[in-house]
Formats: structure tokens, sequence, C-alpha cells
């Protein structure tokens, strides 16, 4: 199993957003958190009637890629809302970014939803 702490999160969080998103998004205007008490998904990203925007995530998975996958998924809807200035879909800058980020970090990310066949 892999625990993430808020060290983890962070730097995982500022690598993916340098490499693919060149350091577009800004973690000041997020709140960007561990949330335990996820249970029936692994991650959010949503914007409150206040603006706030809040990224979530569980904290254990599987394994590292599958953190960084989903981590990675919910930057991209990040950067929906604060790049573009649009509500998140899956539309072809999602599709862009996800395909992007398939290729720049290889092997270093999984879907989770890919292995649960393998339980």
């Amino acid at each position: 199993m892999f625990y993430i702490d808020g060290d983890i999160l962070y730097r995982t969080f500022n690598e993916i957003n340098k490499v693919l998103f060149f350091s577009q998004l800004r973690v000041e205007e997020a709140v960007i958190m561990i949330d335990a008490a996820l249970d029936t998904e692994f991650a959010y990203c949503y914007r409150e009637i206040d603006n706030m925007i809040y990224l979530g995530v569980i904290d254990v998975f599987k394994k590292e890629a599958h953190f960084r996958y989903v981590l990675m998924h919910e930057m991209i809807k990040l950067y929906q809302y604060q790049v573009q200035d649009v509500e998140p879909s899956y539309n072809h800058t999602f599709h862009s970014f996800h395909n992007s980020a398939l290729k720049k970090f290889k092997n270093t990310i999984c879907d989770p939803h890919d292995d649960e066949a393998d339980d």
C-alpha cells in the first residue's frame, strides 16, 4: 500500500504542475488536501459557491502510480477551473492533457481502475 501525507501530496502536485502544466496551476487559490473520509471514490475537484476550489485525494492507494494518476486526473480539472475558467468536462482539453501525461510520465502513472480486475 502507498500512504499519502502532505509532503508527498504537495511534492507530487508541484512535479506534475511543472511538467504537465508548465506551473500554471495556482496552489494558493485552491484547497488541496488529503481526505481520509472518502470511501466511494479516489478523489475530487470541485468549485464551491464562494468560488473556492477543493481538490482532495484519499490517504492510501494500492500503488504510488495509482496516486499519481488520480492526482493528475484531478489536476486537469483544476486546470479547467483556473486557467480556462470553465466547468471541468471530459472534452478535448481534458483528453489532450491526459494523453500528454501518459507519455510524459510513462510507467510512473497507472489508472487504478485498470488494476481492479487483478484484485
